[in-house]
């Protein structure tokens, strides 16, 4: 704004003060040309110079937080444990199966049924597990 106003500031009225100066650049970037610009050389390479920056910067932005979300994304599944080996999947499946029977831990299906038919009641409480067969102690 500051290099549009100093260039174009004496010439032109959309370039006359820093708030406008402002204002019209803000309308460039929408899309918005000034009139007759074509006339004038160095205000179309000032046009297309500032277009051009004003698009790499925002790509830049966009490219920023997507690169971002990406990493944090790529992160979180480095650090996730319920995926892990096939061969220490089936040891873990195996061991749960172990302590359902050692600790006399309800079934998977008697879980859900009680789970599902709480009588309308979105909160789980301790009694639900005790109803379902889960040792208060485990």
């Amino acid at each position: 704004s500051f290099t549009a106003t100093w260039m174009f500031g004496k010439d032109r009225a959309e370039f006359e003060d820093l708030q406008t100066s402002m204002l019209t650049q803000f309308k460039m970037l929408m899309g918005e040309l000034p009139e007759d610009f074509t006339a004038d050389a160095r205000l179309t390479t000032y046009l297309v110079l500032a277009t051009v920056v004003l698009f790499f910067l925002l790509l830049n932005f966009l490219l920023a937080i997507v690169v971002e979300g990406y990493m944090q994304v790529r992160v979180d599944i480095e650090e996730n444990t319920s995926e892990m080996e096939f061969l220490t999947d089936v040891v873990l499946t195996y061991q749960a199966q172990i302590k359902q029977h050692a600790y006399g831990w309800p079934g998977k299906g008697r879980l859900v049924y009680m789970l599902d038919h709480q009588f309308g009641s979105r909160k789980i409480s301790m009694r639900h597990f005790l109803l379902a067969g889960v040792p208060y102690n485990v």
